[in-house]
């Protein structure tokens, strides 16, 4: 009698095992790819801030990013790198035209087209430049209102 009540338990869970893996399925095994974080697009640089010690980047899904000035470019005229603390690794540039920032500078998008040139008026310099390009090889240029 146990041994019919012991084959008996065996064969129902096998049949379960059967009837779960038939009606519920088990999805496959997620792969490298699954695992590692999605961005579903670039995103484009809104605001631009450039402080003492980095620039700061909002960008226009409101990730905040920052580019820290721990590599310098050339003597105190700048520096390059990928921006940190954020999903997107956009490269790049600062730079320095009338010396160090003291603190913060707001910076504004410069369109790559440009505008009419005044033939009579002086060369505008500005005091920052921040070019950056994101993972697709879009460029931005953002400049500070004051110059020189």
């Amino acid at each position: 009698m146990r041994a019919l009540i012991l084959i008996s338990l065996v064969l129902s869970l096998a049949a379960c095992d059967r009837l779960r893996d038939r009606y519920f399925p088990q999805p496959p095994a997620p792969t490298l790819e699954d695992l590692q974080p999605a961005v579903e697009r670039d995103a484009r640089p809104d605001l631009v801030v450039l402080e003492t010690a980095a620039v700061i980047i909002v960008m226009d899904d409101g990730a905040q990013c920052i580019g820290p000035a721990r590599e310098r470019a050339g003597t105190g005229q700048g520096w390059t790198g990928k921006l940190t603390e954020c999903a997107y690794p956009y490269s790049y540039q600062v730079q320095l035209n009338a010396g160090a920032v003291s603190g913060q500078l707001q910076l504004q998008e410069v369109s790559a087209l440009g505008g009419v040139v005044d033939e009579d008026a002086p060369p505008f310099r500005p005091i920052a430049v921040v070019l950056m390009t994101d993972t697709i090889g879009r460029s931005y240029r953002f400049e500070s209102i004051e110059g020189f």
